[in-house]
């Protein structure tokens, strides 16, 4: 999210340079945020569908590491324009508390 602060337009180029490095190394801890940052590329696009797929990628690829901020970004930025907000709400909280646990 740095790049996208500093130079809204280097932003997805690091994501597509960060989904290369998936492709040839694998996945690791950073691919869920990584998809998730994606799925917000979508979604800001108004390709919902397209956001939603990765936002559902990130959830199945996220691990203890980064859980709080992928739950937290796929059901608050990305998954409110597909499913029903009572459905994100229950999620939302989990990662409110998963947050104050881990820091």
């Amino acid at each position: 999210h740095l790049s996208y602060q500093n130079d809204p337009d280097l932003c997805p180029l690091a994501i597509l340079r960060a989904h290369r490095l998936i492709l040839k190394h694998g996945t690791s801890d950073y691919s869920a945020p990584i998809l998730s940052t994606t799925a917000l590329m979508f979604a800001g696009k108004g390709e919902f569908q397209g956001a939603k797929m990765y936002a559902e990628h990130a959830l199945r690829l996220m691990t203890r590491l980064v859980e709080s901020r992928t739950i937290f970004v796929n059901h608050f930025c990305v998954l409110h324009w597909q499913i029903p907000f009572q459905d994100c709400r229950q999620p939302l909280l989990r990662a409110y508390d998963i947050g104050l646990r881990t820091g």
